[in-house]
């Protein structure tokens, strides 16, 4: 990163600062890296390992309606490009918000700090809105085109009926945000974490309830993530009123700034844009893989939802590392913020090939569990053999992400996403395939 490009943060006494109400600013401005890392990144581990056991045990659900399908596993997956471009709005949200609090906390700034909240929850609003419009609009022929021509209508259907349970989920998924944004740029991940258990807990009870007590099928498993998402709900906002973290949780008008609201877009457009490009490469290559089969579309669904137990530890660093930076940026330490970047990615590096490992060592087992279709479980565990290695680059582009969204510079890191799937991705599954 070249200091020329970035304009420099006046350098701040660490001694002072915002009333911390759990804040770990003085760790996270001088304390061990390693150990800061860990205290802020557990938390968000914990979260993620909690949603893939929900992942597993929810695919274990809908593959157990009927094992020797593979119709079901399929409709589902046309969901997940809809899915990610929810996550992308979400997490773009969720980064431009903790970034400008994590810098204000690192200026002493409190206003700025209570015009994040309320210009991201307007921000929130306004895209839950537009957004759920347009999928209950058209989400029949959305699910349509996603699934090609050669899908049976059982999928079809499985994947509409999945998505119209799923859309009140994903609307809650985007007014959440601002209230995690607020928590993470503070450093406060624990509370997260303990939501996100809290809402998966729920969700695998649900799950059975409604996909065989009920006997919805994936209807039922969609509206089980729903309810959960709003229990994850119930548990943040009180949080936010009990523990008085420096911002009111009713919206403030008058805090509602268009500068703060560009700055918050500024950051997660990148983001937004990054994760966006991934979702739109998912929608070309989700239809380039139905046209070639149904078992090869239900083979991708079923390694796009277990790839995430390698990537784990990557995204724990990486909110950590956003957080860090953030407020090492804000109190204008160059000498460390080079240093987190450096320590954190090595850390992220060892995660990354361990897991990447033990996956594809488990992988053959593993799949015997979600299907009893033997040209399941071959293509899976082929997919598994040849892509896993090569999430230690998608380690370097995380943490790097997480870098420049940081600093307040994050476009560079939109290039390495675009790059990746429409650069490489996209053009070689087309060439091979």
């Amino acid at each position: 990163m070249s200091n020329k490009t970035i304009e420099q943060p006046v350098l701040r006494d660490n001694s002072q600062g915002i009333p911390d109400n759990g804040d770990s600013k003085s760790g996270i401005l001088g304390g061990s890296i390693f150990g800061t890392t860990v205290k802020i990144g557990t938390p968000i581990l914990v979260s993620f390992i909690f949603m893939f056991l929900y992942n597993m045990v929810d695919t274990l659900f809908l593959a157990n309606i009927d094992r020797s399908s593979t119709a079901i596993i399929s409709g589902v997956s046309l969901v997940l490009p809809i899915y990610n471009l929810f996550l992308a709005l979400s997490t773009g949200l969720r980064v431009g918000i903790s970034s400008l609090v994590a810098r204000s906390i690192g200026e002493d700034n409190h206003q700025k700090l209570a015009n994040s909240f309320n210009s991201g929850l307007f921000i929130a609003i306004i895209l839950t809105v537009i957004t759920l419009t347009i999928f209950y609009w058209r989400h029949e022929q959305i699910i349509l085109f996603l699934a090609g021509e050669r899908l049976e209508p059982e999928a079809i259907q499985a994947g509409i009926d999945y998505l119209v349970y799923l859309l009140p989920g994903l609307g809650l998924l985007l007014l959440g945000q601002p209230f995690i944004g607020v928590l993470w740029g503070k450093g406060l991940t624990v509370p997260f974490g303990i939501a996100m258990v809290i809402s998966n807990i729920f969700n695998v009870i649900l799950d059975a309830v409604f996909i065989f007590k009920f006997k919805m099928g994936p209807a039922g498993a969609a509206l089980a993530t729903s309810v959960s998402m709003g229990v994850a709900g119930l548990y943040l906002v009180p949080y936010f009123v009990i523990r008085k973290i420096s911002v009111s949780v009713w919206p403030k008008m008058k805090q509602i700034k268009k500068k703060i609201i560009m700055e918050i877009c500024n950051i997660g457009f990148s983001q937004v844009f990054s994760t966006f490009s991934v979702s739109v490469a998912f929608m070309i290559l989700n239809r380039l893989i139905s046209s070639i089969g149904q078992t090869e579309m239900n083979s991708w669904g079923l390694c796009y939802r277990l790839d995430s137990f390698v990537l784990m530890p990557v995204y724990a660093i990486s909110g950590a590392t956003l957080v860090m930076l953030g407020q090492t940026f804000g109190n204008g330490n160059w000498e460390r913020l080079k240093k987190i970047y450096h320590s954190n990615l090595f850390f992220a590096f060892i995660c990354v090939f361990a897991l990447a490992v033990l996956y594809i060592i488990g992988a053959p087992y593993l799949f015997k569990l979600f299907s009893n279709v033997e040209a399941v479980i071959r293509s899976s565990v082929l997919q598994v053999r040849i892509v896993t290695l090569s999430f230690l680059g998608l380690a370097l582009e995380i943490i790097s992400t997480s870098t420049f969204q940081g600093i307040g510079k994050p476009f560079a890191a939109f290039w390495l996403a675009a790059i990746r799937m429409f650069g490489f991705a996209i053009p070689l599954s087309y060439f091979t395939v």
